[in-house]
């Protein structure tokens, strides 16, 4: 007769035991590291120091390593991680150099080199900063770092408005 059979309890076992396997392997420790974030914004071209970081633990292999801090890249919101892609190792403008404000597009990267095309000729330049528009103007501004013997073509060029600097996709 069919009502004479045992209990499934080698069954009820085993799924017992693959539940408790389950819970061990879910709570067990996860590997964290040390991980830097954004302690505050930080704006294109400033520099990343210990006053602007924070560390969080992340677990291990979750975002790319760093190495060391730089510059930023990119505008950094408070409480991002600082990934390779947001910063530069080197600073991107050379130490005697001058700083206009031109016409530049918005995708630009800080430390990317340009040339300045003017009447009189070109200047090699270095992006310092992305072109951002205020909204009342078509135009977006932004700064390039000119060498000190172009400075002053390039400021009187971009104050006439005869001034394009060109960009490498």
């Amino acid at each position: 007769m069919y009502w004479y059979t045992y209990p499934p309890y080698g069954r009820w076992a085993a799924a017992t035991l693959i539940v408790i396997a389950a819970f061990v392997i879910e709570l067990r420790p996860v590997p964290t590291v040390a991980y830097p974030f954004a302690a505050r914004d930080i704006a294109v071209g400033e520099p990343v120091d210990a006053g602007s970081v924070s560390f969080r633990d992340v677990p291990t292999g979750l975002l790319p390593d760093t190495r060391g801090y730089g510059y930023a890249t990119r505008p950094v919101d408070a409480g991002e991680p600082l990934t390779p892609g947001t910063m530069t190792a080197a600073d991107p403008i050379p130490q005697d150099w001058w700083l206009v404000t031109v016409p530049l597009p918005q995708h630009v990267i800080p430390g990317t080199p340009a040339r300045a095309v003017l009447d009189t000729g070109i200047v090699d330049v270095v992006i310092a900063a992305p072109g951002r528009s205020d909204g009342f103007d078509a135009r977006a501004f932004g700064t390039v770092a000119v060498p000190p013997a172009g400075a002053a073509d390039v400021a009187r060029a971009a104050a006439d408005g005869s001034l394009v600097v060109l960009v490498r996709p």
